[in-house]
């Protein structure tokens, strides 16, 4: 019973897209990653990042951290702010929180 319950939850989520493109991180940061970290001698004077997926931001924020970007432009799409509708859901709000501070001082 419990498992049945368990699958059913989830599915609910998915279905609202509480794990696709709306949150970060989300589910491509593996191969945004494997990007970002990639050796590069090419230097930008501008990288903008559009999103979702979100984590085309992971490839901007490292471009800028490595010192290959001189300026970071970052689009994010955010259907959430200012959402008095929605305010979150208290399992991702301190990841949220984390990520928003630590992109703050580079964007």
């Amino acid at each position: 019973m419990n498992s049945v319950k368990h699958s059913s939850i989830m599915q609910i989520l998915i279905n609202i897209g509480v794990f696709n493109n709306c949150r970060m991180p989300d589910k491509h940061d593996i191969w945004a990653l494997k990007v970002a970290l990639l050796p590069t001698m090419t230097r930008w004077d501008v990288v903008v990042t559009t999103g979702g997926p979100y984590s085309t931001h992971t490839i901007g924020y490292f471009l800028k951290k490595k010192g290959l970007a001189q300026r970071w432009i970052v689009d994010w799409r955010d259907l959430w702010t200012n959402n008095h509708f929605f305010h979150g859901l208290p399992i991702f709000r301190p990841v949220e929180k984390n990520i928003g501070t630590s992109f703050s001082p580079d964007v």
